[in-house]
């Protein structure tokens, strides 16, 4: 989900989608609310794209460790987000930090 997505704004009841203890890297102090991605529904960790001249790598950051099919599958749809959020970059990628 992007940064600002209904999903995480639009809702009172935040909790079928984003545990407590969770919520504090995902909604700011001064109203910035990160991009998560999901795993089964849940919020499993939060997501920036970071550019240079000829590079975009989208950095994951779970919440805590992934099974290896999720994590798998956060670094081929990160790889895909690079390449559509930054088409004319040289290279894409993405990475678990």
């Amino acid at each position: 989900l992007p940064r600002y997505d209904e999903l995480l704004i639009g809702y009172e009841h935040r909790d079928r989608v984003i545990a407590a203890k969770h919520r504090p890297a995902v909604y700011s102090k001064n109203a910035i609310i990160e991009a998560v991605f999901l795993v089964d529904g849940w919020a499993a960790g939060t997501w920036a794209l970071a550019t240079t001249k000829s590079d975009a790598v989208v950095r994951i950051r779970p919440f805590g460790p992934l099974a290896p099919a999720a994590r798998a599958a956060a670094v081929e749809e990160g790889e895909a987000l690079a390449r559509f959020m930054a088409p004319d970059a040289k290279t894409h990628g993405a990475r678990v930090e």
